[in-house]
């Protein structure tokens, strides 16, 4: 067996690496931040909305999403995310020095750059694995729940040892690791035979340097085509999947942002309201690895509604607990519920959208899901500051967690009666 041969059997495991390593370094980075907020809100002598709002701009990218399949038509998919994880690191240690909140805001708008290539490197999942790609998203998307399991905890002991500024520092350079996973996302040596594997090859044209129609076209007229993109606009179910995106991102912003804040506001200490947070994570990862497992026994949209319920019941359930054990509880099953909404999200899209769009369509769901993180960062801190509890907060995370279940039974209901 050659060397390009080793090459190529080698290559595809490369792929999944580099995209789980992207993936896991974004949500770390985001569950660091919320760890990080309840400093934030006592150092910068700020209100929670405003800080809240600073902690979720991480997630900013996701808005412009759509220059995402421009650019990588324009430059190849790994310069692109290179870049986006330069920018990433540079906001965190931005952030180490800054002095007033305003400061913060910019740092936090770099650093959001990470969202974006993990949007690009998660778009082209389907043009490498064609056949296994459900398996795969659900493979890569284990990044986040082992991000939230160790980075609540190591980010807490940073603070400790070297103070928040100390801790921002090496969250940093630990992201700088971002830019070394981007570089293994080339296309492998040779093409493979699909007939025996269910791994296709990034075609030359799709990562050279220029796309000779969209670089002849221009950048912003690509961009503006992408935005009216009518195959999506059109697509009913794609246009749910949209939604389910913007809720799991409401969802998720109270998962990582606000639940150790709201683990503290019930008395608990900061290294155990990071534990209750870590117990999130064991929750989803255990949904996911049920999913990696089992994936094709049901269709994304059954589980969509089992999703929804669990979140529901999840936030409701907090609003309640008291104890270190029922939050324990709490937590996991909104864990629980993320891990089946987030990663359904990227199989609805790819089913929805199919390959030739998928760029486009994950960038669309990013943009909800960025909306989601946003409203919710806000939204949740304002709630907060009118009433001195986060309790409200809980009640509205339960409430938005229902539009998927009343969504899904609508148009299913529709579907019945127009038979």
């Amino acid at each position: 067996m050659d060397s390009s041969s080793n090459h190529q059997e080698t290559h595809p495991i490369l792929i999944v690496l580099a995209i789980w390593t992207i993936e896991f370094l974004q949500c770390a980075i985001t569950k660091a931040i919320g760890v990080l907020l309840p400093v934030w809100k006592e150092q910068f002598e700020s209100d929670a909305r405003t800080v809240g709002t600073a902690a979720s701009l991480i997630m900013f990218m996701h808005l412009v999403g759509l220059t995402a399949q421009p650019l990588t038509k324009i430059f190849k998919a790994r310069t692109v995310i290179m870049t986006c994880g330069v920018l990433s690191a540079a906001g965190l240690v931005l952030g180490s020095i800054a002095a007033n909140i305003t400061v913060l805001i910019f740092a936090m708008f770099l650093t959001g750059f990470s969202s974006m290539g993990n949007a690009i490197a998660l778009g082209i999942v389907p043009s490498y694995f064609t056949k296994q790609y459900t398996t795969v998203a659900n493979i890569v998307t284990t990044g986040l729940p082992l991000s939230i399991l160790s980075f609540a905890p190591i980010t807490q002991l940073f603070i400790d040892t070297y103070g928040w500024r100390g801790a921002m520092l090496l969250l940093g350079a630990l992201n700088f690791h971002y830019v070394v996973a981007a570089a293994l996302l080339r296309p492998p040596l040779e093409h493979t035979n699909q007939a025996d594997m269910s791994y296709e090859c990034v075609s030359d044209s799709s990562d050279t340097e220029t796309d000779n129609d969209s670089s002849n076209d221009g950048f912003l007229k690509t961009c503006l085509a992408n935005i009216f993109n009518n195959s999506l606009l059109t697509n009913g179910p794609f246009l749910i999947v949209l939604l389910v995106s913007a809720v799991s991102g409401y969802i998720f912003n109270g998962l990582v942002v606000y639940l150790v804040s709201v683990a503290q506001s019930k008395g608990l200490s900061p290294h155990d309201a990071a534990t209750v947070t870590t117990v999130s994570g064991i929750g989803m990862l255990f949904v996911r690895i049920i999913m990696a497992i089992f994936q094709g026994k049901t269709s994304y949209r059954h589980l969509f509604y089992i999703g929804s319920i669990l979140a529901v019941t999840s936030y409701t359930g907090m609003y309640f607990a008291n104890s270190f054990a029922t939050l324990c509880l709490a937590s996991f099953t909104i864990g629980a519920a993320y891990g089946i909404l987030g990663s359904q999200v990227f199989i609805g899209v790819y089913e929805t959208a199919g390959q030739e769009d998928a760029i486009n369509a994950i960038a669309c769901a990013h943009i909800l899901i960025g909306v989601g993180y946003l409203s919710c960062g806000y939204i949740s801190g304002w709630l907060y500051d009118i009433s001195g509890s986060f309790h409200y907060s809980l009640i509205g995370l339960s409430a938005v967690s229902s539009l998927v279940m009343l969504t899904l039974g609508i148009e299913d209901m529709w579907h019945v009666l127009s038979r």
